[in-house]
């Protein structure tokens, strides 16, 4: 089961899966509840917004901040 990523959608991938009797299933297109890592990227980038990151250091903090607070 795949996403609607083009990358996912190349013509040599399909020929590849079918060869091992395997078939491929896309997500719908926008459809988060499907694919849960989407909400944890969506709740970091939020957390990261409302803090300062003045240089790569303080941006460092914040990311790890973030993930922490990802519920």
């Amino acid at each position: 089961m795949l996403e609607n990523c083009s990358i996912h959608r190349c013509l040599e991938l399909e020929p590849w899966v079918e060869a091992v009797g395997a078939r491929l299933i896309f997500l719908p297109p926008y459809s988060p509840e499907f694919s849960p890592i989407e909400n944890c990227w969506s709740q970091v980038k939020s957390i990261l917004r409302s803090i300062e990151t003045p240089d790569y250091q303080a941006l460092e903090k914040a990311i790890e901040e973030a993930f922490s607070r990802v519920s």
